[in-house]
């Protein structure tokens, strides 16, 4: 199925390779691996913590490839993508349900 042309371009996205038994991981990042020769046009996207090990693997499995990046994300990055949604969100529940409440309660949803 995965190498159908008709299928055209396919995105799978893989989360949490750190929760995953060790043997099991490198199984999934060979898959990974394999994947790119026998299906050119689906692009993998896969997630985790920040492990030394496991970037290891990644890229010394990727590299033989041709094709990979690494994206690093940490706290400070996320911050203030995170503090915005959860800034929206605050305003548009305000929004929706400040009619409904009690004017005690409104006064205390933060904006």
């Amino acid at each position: 199925m995965i190498q159908d042309p008709d299928l055209g371009r396919v995105v799978l996205i893989v989360d949490g390779l750190d929760e995953c038994k060790d043997d099991d991981r490198e199984q999934l990042i060979k898959f990974f691996q394999d994947l790119r020769s026998t299906a050119p046009l689906m692009k993998c996207i896969l997630s985790s913590r920040t492990l030394g090990e496991i970037e290891i693997s990644i890229e010394s499995a990727m590299k033989k490839t041709g094709y990979y990046t690494i994206f690093k994300l940490d706290d400070c990055s996320l911050k203030n993508p995170i503090n915005i949604y959860i800034n929206q969100k605050q305003l548009e529940l305000k929004e929706i349900h400040e009619e409904s409440l009690d004017v005690e309660t409104a006064g205390n949803l933060i904006t």
